[in-house]
């Protein structure tokens, strides 16, 4: 009998030798992993519901700062803030490769990166008075998006009780559904990977290895719901990228109403953030090639 319970005894050892070692090596790679990697270029932050803006990111998660975006820190003071949406914020791209911090580099001089994905002019008004301002930047530059930003005017203006004002402006009817893009379909160990991607730097760089780009073709085929001709794969040496051509992300269709009330919308907004601009003795810009603010 004694001889049985030694042997327990080491294989329970033996095994929590091995759980302790296993532990041990995770926390060791994400140590490295942040050493070497910027964690805001992998982990997913959170987003908060907010009153004025729709959602916003909560400060100091995800590797964002204070205020809650994608910049090392909140400074003081800054020359330059930039304000726009996903193709500010530097979707897929990592934050030194966003379009302000590449002017930072050029420039010189402190350059703001105040861009978030679902943002559009409305939101934009609302930075510039409220946070920008308190920067004291010489200049604002606005990256305004055609691709979804009346989207983002509209749904703010017909949905939000806050700016419904800007609905009796431009002599178009703001009235019904609002826009939504398609969203992904539940992920398989959803809730895990959720929580991992927020927390785990190591997790996030090894997930997003081609070893594993399996999985994410599998969720790319369920949220085009059986569409898969909507679907293009590209892969060379060091790139594995699936297009989605699903019509709804394409088009900006310029004869739906709800489009209409938007663009018509939208220039009095412009002219509010000109106001701004002037009230607070700052030069208000748009970032090249985003469409015109006049």
């Amino acid at each position: 009998m004694r001889i049985r319970n030694t042997a327990a005894m080491n294989v329970l050892g033996k095994l929590l030798l091995l759980f302790v070692s296993f532990v041990f090596s995770v926390l060791a790679a994400e140590l490295l992993a942040r050493v070497v990697f910027d964690p805001v270029d992998y982990l997913n932050p959170t987003l908060v519901a907010e009153k004025f803006l729709n959602h916003r990111i909560e400060g100091y998660t995800g590797g964002h700062d204070e205020w809650g975006f994608r910049n090392a820190r909140r400074p003081e003071t800054a020359d330059i803030v930039c304000i726009g949406d996903s193709m500010t914020y530097g979707m897929t791209a990592r934050a030194r490769e966003s379009w302000p911090a590449v002017l930072g580099e050029i420039r010189g001089g402190t350059v703001y990166n105040m861009g978030l994905g679902g943002y559009g002019p409305i939101q934009y008004l609302h930075l510039m008075k409220t946070l920008a301002v308190r920067l004291r930047p010489k200049t604002v530059i606005v990256g305004f998006y055609f691709g979804n930003d009346f989207f983002d005017v509209y749904n703010l203006v017909r949905f939000n009780e806050n700016w419904s004002s800007y609905a009796e402006l431009g002599g178009s009817k703001v009235e019904g559904g609002p826009f939504v893009l398609p969203r992904q379909s539940g992920k398989f160990l959803g809730e895990l990977r959720d929580w991992l991607s927020k927390n785990s730097v190591f997790y996030a760089f090894v997930s997003q290895r081609s070893g594993f780009g399996f999985v994410r073709e599998h969720e790319f085929a369920a949220m085009a719901a059986g569409k898969a001709d909507n679907l293009i794969s590209y892969r060379d040496d060091k790139h594995h990228v699936i297009f989605n051509l699903d019509p709804r992300f394409r088009f900006l269709d310029m004869r739906d109403p709800r489009i209409q009330a938007a663009m018509a919308i939208t220039p009095h907004v412009m002219l509010d953030m000109q106001s701004v601009a002037e009230q607070e003795a700052m030069r208000l810009r748009q970032a090249p090639g985003t469409g015109r603010l006049s």
